[in-house]
């Protein structure tokens, strides 16, 4: 939404100003004007929550993989901060010992017997 208004505006709108001595009604007013726009209908939904009208009937399959989206989003919570932790922090340790060279530097030691003792 922030690329797409600083690819529409060169600038930023002047802010609005009011007097001090609005009615209720004129707030009223000017409240809904704004739910009403286009404007709040973008930043009103930005995280995809909430339902419209047209949310509801959708194929089948779109419903089953809501669901199932769902199911996946409970099971991860669930699971709770503690595993998510834990999780995040194997990951980076293997991550971290792959870009090490992955084993340790072995030390080889010369006998003089023509055997090499590791």
């Amino acid at each position: 939404m922030a690329e797409a208004f600083i690819a529409n505006n060169e600038s930023l709108p002047p802010p609005k100003t009011f007097n001090d001595s609005l009615s209720l009604n004129e707030i009223k007013t000017e409240l809904k004007n704004f739910t009403d726009s286009e404007e709040y209908a973008k930043i009103s939904n930005v995280l995809g929550l909430g339902w419209s009208a047209g949310d509801v009937f959708v194929s089948p399959v779109a419903w089953l993989q809501r669901i199932l989206g769902w199911l996946v989003t409970a099971l991860a919570i669930s699971l709770g901060a503690p595993f998510w932790f834990n999780a995040l922090k194997k990951i980076l340790s293997i991550r971290s010992s792959e870009s090490g060279g992955g084993t340790a530097p072995q030390v080889v030691i010369n006998t003089g017997e023509g055997k090499k003792v590791a």
